[in-house]
């Protein structure tokens, strides 16, 4: 993974812009970002309340539109919110973050 761009959200989130598409050619089309945001809810035995956990926010259509949101971002421009169509972990992120409730991700459980 190759790192391509480090930067701080106003709330204080670290993010950076990542390049997965060489050790992962047949998953990664495009570039991906790396979020550092704080849990609110704790979900399974790793990620508790209170700490930074890794929200990886993918599935894009073109490296430009990632480094926009990536610049929107740090800008202030959006929120990780906004991209919740975009995490890794779909539901299990959203209730991470405190977008949804326990039972709107218990509907979802996986």
């Amino acid at each position: 993974m190759e790192i391509i761009k480090k930067g701080i959200m106003p709330d204080g989130t670290h993010i950076q812009l990542e390049d997965w598409r060489a050790d992962y050619p047949s998953v990664d089309k495009n570039y991906t970002i790396g979020a550092y945001p704080i849990c609110q809810n704790t979900v399974g035995y790793w990620i508790r309340s209170g700490e930074t956990f890794r929200l990886t926010i993918s599935r894009f259509s073109a490296d430009d539109d990632v480094k926009q949101i990536f610049e929107d971002l740090t800008s202030g421009k959006i929120t990780l919110a906004d991209l919740r169509k975009h995490f890794w972990y779909t539901y299990k992120d959203e209730y991470r973050l405190g977008l949804i409730s326990y039972a709107e991700y218990s509907k979802h459980e996986y």
